[in-house]
């Protein structure tokens, strides 16, 4: 598995100096093929384990249990143009049980359907709706509303009838809910870079990595190492719609070169 790994990472370092510094749409083709070829595979990724043999390895099993579920979501979501029906909202909370909630709303903002009828926290779809006629191409669009009972997670899409851009249809979730599924929920950290989403075990950490500037960051690069207080942590910048969602682990202790150069590259 280590062979591996390091062999996998190699052919990624020699990559990217041979092609330079690239935009970001092509450090996230390069991070999108790393996801296909080694963390997507699930014979070889024991997400059980915690000794992980490299910090690559750890970076995998930690955030592929949570970001595979909101992939899927995107992938169910994006499917959907039209106002659904009861056998799809059935779907929507039996393959999703931790989406908090469904709502479309019209161009004007006027809530057409909801599910469920309440929720505990306020319900704010407005700066999807102010996406206006920019909905036409289709793309998913994603935003975080700061609550006081935490952020929320909100993923949208066009609503169309007929042929005509009708509004907007989104679901949204809590973050803290699909930590849950990290085989070690305390060691991984999950923000945007105006949100934090979980902060593991260690909020002062979370919180320091968070006030990164990370628009500026995310313009050049799609993973990296930062180093806080002597410590150092990986991260890795994945797209929910048109806005990217940041993993961040610590790096294992004493790593050599050879197995930590990846993250350097990028």
């Amino acid at each position: 598995m280590k062979r591996k790994l390091v062999l996998a990472c190699a052919v990624l370092a020699a990559t990217m100096m041979l092609q330079g510094c690239e935009t970001l749409k092509g450090t996230w083709k390069t991070t999108k093929v790393y996801y296909k070829e080694y963390i997507n595979v699930d014979p070889q990724v024991d997400l059980e384990k915690k000794d992980y043999s490299s910090s690559e390895e750890k970076m995998s099993a930690l955030f592929t249990p949570v970001d595979k579920h909101m992939e899927s979501l995107s992938i169910f979501l994006n499917r959907q143009d039209r106002l659904p029906d009861e056998k799809w909202m059935e779907n929507l909370f039996s393959e999703y049980p931790w989406v908090d909630g469904f709502v479309a709303a019209t161009l004007d903002g006027e809530v057409v359907m909801r599910r469920p009828d309440m929720s505990m926290k306020p319900l704010n779809i407005a700066p999807l709706v102010e996406t206006g006629e920019a909905l036409r191409d289709r793309k998913l669009r994603a935003y975080v509303d700061s609550t006081p009972l935490g952020p929320e997670v909100y993923l949208g899409t066009a609503l169309f009838k007929g042929n005509d851009l009708a509004g907007i249809m989104a679901v949204h979730f809590d973050m803290r809910n699909l930590a849950q599924f990290c085989p070690s929920p305390d060691e991984l950290m999950i923000f945007t870079p105006d949100n934090l989403l979980w902060a593991g075990s260690d909020r002062s950490i979370a919180e320091a990595l968070f006030d990164r500037p990370w628009d500026a960051l995310l313009k050049e690069q799609s993973s990296g190492t930062i180093r806080i207080d002597g410590r150092q942590f990986d991260w890795l910048g994945r797209y929910l719609g048109d806005r990217q969602v940041i993993y961040a682990v610590e790096h294992i202790s004493g790593e050599d070169e050879e197995t930590s150069s990846f993250w350097k590259i990028f």
